[in-house]
């Protein structure tokens, strides 16, 4: 009986290190890596993503003028990104770093403006960040926030007075 238990458990193990090493056991594919889930926004001279590992380790981020690569471990499962951007980024002023414990890169555009997407192609992955969504007030010189049709001509509700004008 002990015996027994001991084939079992070695058998196991045989099992689990041949999924380690090969990735495969008995033709069903073990997946080496995971994609991370990325918010990203950007600015006139720059992009920001934010990786959304917690205490990631072993990271490692390399720039390339069309492409970001971004692996690292987290509770033993490995993370890799490989980001290929819809615009050309300067590598050599692009960096990376921790923040409240996750991963933060900051991409410098090439050439200013604002990018219609961040990746060339679709991910399920990636995501625009709404945080960082600016929101312009528009404030009117003359103390009119809208028109309104009130059937006479030349006739403007007045924000401020809180009456019509003409």
């Amino acid at each position: 009986m002990i015996l027994n238990i001991f084939k079992t458990l070695t058998d196991d193990c045989k099992i689990k290190n041949e999924v380690l090493h090969t990735g495969r056991r008995q033709d069903i594919a073990i997946p080496k890596s995971f994609h991370p889930q990325i918010k990203w926004f950007q600015e006139e001279e720059s992009v920001t993503l934010k990786i959304k590992l917690t205490n990631p380790m072993m990271q490692k981020c390399e720039f390339f003028s069309d492409r970001v690569l971004y692996s690292a471990y987290v509770s033993s499962h490995h993370y890799c990104a490989n980001l290929e951007l819809h615009s050309d980024i300067s590598t050599e002023q692009c960096s990376w770093k921790m923040e409240c414990n996750e991963p933060v890169i900051k991409l410098v555009k090439k050439e200013k403006g604002e990018w219609k997407s961040l990746l060339k192609y679709k991910s399920a992955f990636v995501s625009y960040d709404f945080d960082h969504i600016e929101v312009e007030e528009i404030s009117p010189s003359n103390g009119c926030w809208f028109m309104g049709n009130t059937g006479e001509e030349g006739c403007y509700w007045n924000s401020e007075s809180g009456s019509e004008s003409d």
